[in-house]
């Protein structure tokens, strides 16, 4: 009996970890309810707050179906003067830094054979926000939330869609900032999603603080695509009862053991 009694413990603390908040998406767009040839910043995303322009101007900014990850993409082109970034907004209630989280945020990119480089924030930050860029050797490059760099060693693909994704975890307020690590993955048409990074220090982000997106075209004279944006927030579940059980549980065994 009581041997019956630990294996079913076991097997009811191992689902209860299973279980996990559903993530809200609190920013999104895929620019498919769009016009053909509508500048992106007059409109709405499909969830969220707003896209606004931050270098260059709206006529760099259009939303068209020839390069496309599903349906239509944003073009983002950079003159010979240079400048071109917009700004992702999440929905401002729900789309905010709140302690003890999982922020997920992903964007498609593709420099369509143009030999452009990019790049593209994530956070609130104004100062250190992580993100990554496209070196103009043609590889990957990180930063966290201290401006430091990393170097993924994978190459972008130069005429195909990259899914790039941040995984961040905020941890407990502390003075009313939350202090957070971040993960980066990476798909492309010839590998499947791969994790290039981890533990990233994200520095620290106000509470509260409403998050976005800042794609960016960072070469001159190009034009690239983005598409399939967005950001969605998962609360950490608190240990339960049953959760305590699972550390409890090979205790329990060896304790068994000895009395036999």
């Amino acid at each position: 009996m009581s041997h019956r009694f630990v294996c079913i413990m076991g097997i009811v603390a191992c689902s209860s970890l299973a279980v996990r908040a559903d993530a809200a998406v609190v920013f999104s767009d895929n620019f498919d309810s769009a016009s053909e040839g509508q500048q992106l910043t007059s409109r709405s995303p499909d969830v969220g707050a707003s896209w606004g322009l931050i270098n260059g101007t709206d006529a760099n900014h259009i939303i068209q179906s020839a390069v496309n990850n599903g349906g239509k993409a944003l073009q983002q082109t950079r003159g010979a003067s240079g400048g071109a970034a917009v700004r992702g907004v999440a929905d401002f209630s729900t789309g905010i830094a709140t302690p003890n989280t999982v922020v997920t945020a992903k964007i498609d990119l593709n420099l369509a054979g143009n030999g452009g480089t990019a790049s593209c924030d994530f956070g609130y930050q104004s100062s250190h926000d992580p993100y990554f860029f496209v070196h103009p050797d043609g590889t990957y490059r990180l930063t966290d939330g201290n401006g430091n760099f990393s170097n993924t060693g994978l190459t972008a693909s130069t005429n195909g869609w990259d899914t790039l994704e941040w995984v961040l975890t905020y941890g407990a307020d502390s003075g009313g900032q939350l202090p957070g690590t971040f993960s980066f993955f990476i798909t492309t048409p010839s590998m499947a999603r791969t994790e290039v990074a981890s533990g990233l220090n994200d520095g620290l982000t106000d509470t509260g603080s409403i998050l976005r997106l800042l794609p960016s075209n960072q070469t001159n004279n190009t034009a690239i695509y983005w598409d399939n944006a967005a950001i969605s927030i998962a609360e950490i579940p608190e240990p339960t009862g049953f959760a305590f059980l699972v550390a409890a549980v090979p205790a329990m065994i060896r304790h068994r053991r000895k009395l036999a």
